[in-house]
């Protein structure tokens, strides 16, 4: 299937790893392939744009690539491009025939050298947002998440409320048309904090949890100085005025520091309060359901012996009711109960390809068919099982050769 797609690639079975070699191959995979590991696509989109020189003092080869192609979003001729990217006309020319080949540009042929002079321009046959040309030299930071870099800053009048977190549909964190993002000055480490925190969830459509509420409310009770935009405004103006001579090093970080020390101070003051409120989020949080036997919260678990998440009561130990979860995907309520059964809750399964609402009870009626399906699988696996793989016999398996005891001397 991958050689379809323009990707040389060798599975190694042993292994279970797959080989991609060839930089072309490589580039396909990236805008063909689509790949589940954050880690995996960071480490192919800095291959590909710092490595593949076609020369030790040029731009990597996709990146000349980019630039080409960027140079050619209007007619233009090869002298031209070549000459807004700076690069030789040579070197252009070669370019330009690999991008012509790949269909990525087009030719357009203006005069036939008897009455009108014939002119060669080239224009660009892809769109570029849409390929893998868009993800070089940006950090993958999820699977379905890639920086952008900025390359305009434009103020525009805007009388409602900025938010910085999506909380409903209505008010998206980003709105894309036509190339152009407006969002507020949310940096990618920022949200990648808040994600691993778990103050946010999601992954087209991000959302806070209930603990980023709890937080937000908890400092502006005890500790509004931290909430209050001001603090920062002034922090932003100080720091100006230092870079005009206007203010001095010093000062400013010692105002910070008194400022500082105020928030600890309060903090460690109302730190009992504060505790207990986070505690209580927390909780509020893992709720996914009521308890059919006692009408006790539902609460996300995790075993100690495995690891594996399951819903239990919160009145544990007098109640012992659990109900098995999906290892995989990320769970919120509904405050919904299934309508089938009658007994056990519904609640919402994301992952990065699926989006579903399950019953959590594996003997409602609504799971026959799965369980079916299962059953048919395992007697078709028991029925026909795989062959086992036979390896072939290494060299160091060789036997070898035995050493035949030297002669005790007679004394």
């Amino acid at each position: 299937m991958l050689i379809h797609l323009g990707i040389v690639s060798r599975l190694d079975e042993k292994q279970h790893k797959l080989y991609v070699s060839q930089r072309q191959s490589l580039f396909n995979f990236l805008e063909k392939v689509p790949i589940t590991s954050t880690y995996k696509k960071e480490r192919l989109i800095q291959v590909l744009s710092k490595n593949y020189l076609y020369n030790k003092a040029k731009k990597p080869f996709f990146i000349m690539e980019k630039d080409i192609l960027l140079a050619s979003s209007v007619p233009r001729s090869s002298e031209k491009i070549s000459q807004i990217v700076g690069i030789s006309k040579t070197v252009g020319r070669r370019y330009i025939r690999r991008l012509l080949a790949e269909k990525k540009v087009k030719k357009l042929v203006d005069g036939n050298n008897k009455d009108v002079q014939r002119i060669v321009k080239y224009v660009i046959n892809i769109d570029l947002v849409k390929s893998a040309y868009a993800l070089l030299g940006e950090h993958a930071i999820a699977p379905n998440l890639v920086t952008k870099k900025i390359k305009a800053i434009e103020d525009i009048p805007n009388s409602e409320f900025v938010y910085d977190i999506t909380n409903s549909a209505e008010r998206p964190a980003f709105i894309l048309q036509n190339n152009v993002v407006v969002h507020n000055s949310t940096r990618h480490e920022i949200l990648q904090k808040l994600l691993s925190r778990k103050y946010i969830s999601g992954i087209k459509s991000i959302e806070p949890n209930q603990i980023a509420f709890a937080v937000i409310d908890s400092l502006e009770k005890h500790c509004n100085i931290v909430t209050d935009p001001k603090m920062t405004s002034e922090l932003e103006i100080e720091m100006d005025e230092v870079a005009n001579g206007k203010n001095t090093k010093q000062k400013v970080v010692g105002s910070s520091r008194t400022m500082l020390h105020t928030v600890l101070d309060q903090l460690l003051q109302n730190k009992l309060s504060i505790s207990f409120e986070l505690k209580k989020a927390l909780t509020t949080q893992d709720v996914m359901g009521i308890c059919p036997n006692d009408q006790g919260n539902l609460v996300l678990r995790k075993a100690g012996a495995t690891g594996k998440r399951f819903l239990g009561c919160a009145n544990f130990p007098t109640c012992r009711t659990t109900f098995p979860l999906p290892q995989k995907g990320s769970l919120s309520p509904t405050n919904k109960t299934c309508s089938i059964c009658q007994k056990a809750p519904i609640v919402k399964l994301s992952g990065s390809k699926f989006k579903m609402e399950i019953c959590v009870n594996m003997d409602c009626p609504s799971k026959d068919a799965w369980k079916k399906e299962q059953a048919d699988k395992a007697a078709r696996l028991a029925a026909n099982p795989p062959p086992t793989p036979v390896s072939p016999p290494s060299l160091s398996s060789k036997p070898k050769p035995t050493k035949t005891p030297k002669p005790i001397p007679k004394v």
